[in-house]
């Protein structure tokens, strides 16, 4: 709308806002996808070494739990951050 205006500055003003969000959205990008590396890693490890073994069922078995922990864990990670960010706003 800015160009449409002829209105230079407000138009690179707002190609610079947009740069900036596209950076951040970036950045979030290749932070979850480092972080969802990391949660396969774990699961990995929970499962002692490869997911591709021999016993099917009782892996996928295994491997339901070690989600439902993993989601368990970040549920309560969540809710304290949010307990916090509470005690911050409105104190004790």
């Amino acid at each position: 709308m800015a160009r449409e205006w002829n209105e230079d500055d407000l138009a690179a003003e707002a190609e610079q806002i947009l740069r900036g969000y596209l950076d951040e959205a970036e950045r979030l990008q290749s932070e979850r996808a480092s972080i969802v590396r990391q949660k396969e890693k774990l699961k990995q490890a929970a499962l002692g070494g490869s997911a591709a073994t021999s016993d099917g069922g009782a892996t996928e078995s295994k491997l339901a739990d070690v989600e439902r922990r993993f989601r368990k864990m970040e549920v309560d990670s969540d809710l304290d951050d949010l307990k916090d960010r509470i005690r911050r706003e409105l104190g004790d």
